[in-house]
């Protein structure tokens, strides 16, 4: 399986965190995608071969990705797609679908933007080179953002500022930095977002912490298990198994066997 990203345009960088592409290396090649975090970002998927399957039913050749609970999620046979990978929240910025709609519905791309995704569907399936690819989306995703770009900021830089300080933040705290009450910070926060920022917190950590996990093999696992605010190394195991049904050791195994986005390979 071969396997590569590639970053978008600096105006939409903020939002899109990379275009990324797999492609089989023979017909038999068959994958199972990596154990999805619910509550994390949105991925688009565009298959040029087979599709996605979730619980044995086929998915459209076009569909998101936005879990919130588990699912079995596999492919078999000629596999050839390219995804984009949205940002925490930023999904909102592209299309007026409430977020809440999103939870676990694999909608299409026709669903999301009818014509226009038609139109892009057509001319990526009719390119057959990645740079025309990605000058196609790049393309696409600047004017969706210039019709559909939300206003409020106040949301994006609250998620930015827990993603990255999920250890250390505290969501009092936060709502006061931002000048509104806690309460309204909440209720906004999992309106616009459809959890709340508490339930963030604990994903971003968790997410951030398996990261850390898959590129520092080497280094002592509960050390780093403990710096990412984990109480202690049975903390971390419940709370793998919740998000994920699987232990740690048995998640880092599936990282080399598994389609996911935790890979470094750039074009």
């Amino acid at each position: 399986m071969q396997l590569a990203h590639h970053k978008p345009t600096a105006t939409l960088l903020p939002y899109i965190n990379r275009y990324y592409w797999g492609k089989s290396n023979t017909s038999e090649d068959s994958i199972t995608m990596f154990p999805l975090v619910a509550g994390t970002g949105v991925d688009v998927y565009i298959h040029f071969g087979t599709s996605f399957y979730v619980d044995n039913q086929v998915l459209s050749t076009s569909h998101i990705l936005c879990p919130r609970q588990h699912a079995n999620i596999t492919s078999s046979g000629d596999i050839d797609f390219i995804a984009i990978r949205f940002n925490h929240g930023a999904f909102r910025h592209f299309s007026p679908i409430n977020f809440n709609e999103l939870h676990n519905s694999y909608l299409t791309v026709h669903d999301l933007w009818k014509e226009e995704g038609d139109i892009l569907i057509d001319k990526l399936y009719h390119t057959s080179t990645i740079e025309n690819r990605i000058q196609l989306l790049d393309e696409f995703f600047t004017l969706l953002l210039l019709k559909h770009q939300c206003t409020n900021t106040i949301l994006d830089q609250a998620m930015r500022t827990i993603y990255q300080n999920h250890s250390t933040v505290c969501i009092s705290e936060l709502s006061q930095q931002l000048n509104i009450s806690t309460r309204h910070f909440e209720r906004k926060f999992k309106q616009e977002f459809g959890f709340n920022p508490k339930n963030f917190q604990v994903v971003s950590r968790f997410e951030n912490t398996l990261r850390k996990l898959f590129f520092s093999p080497n280094k002592d696992q509960l050390s780093l298990i403990l710096d990412s605010g984990y109480y202690d190394q049975s903390h971390f195991i419940k709370e793998c198994k919740a998000y994920t049904n699987y232990s740690p050791s048995e998640i880092i195994n599936l990282k080399d066997i598994s389609l996911h986005f935790y890979f470094t390979k750039t074009v």
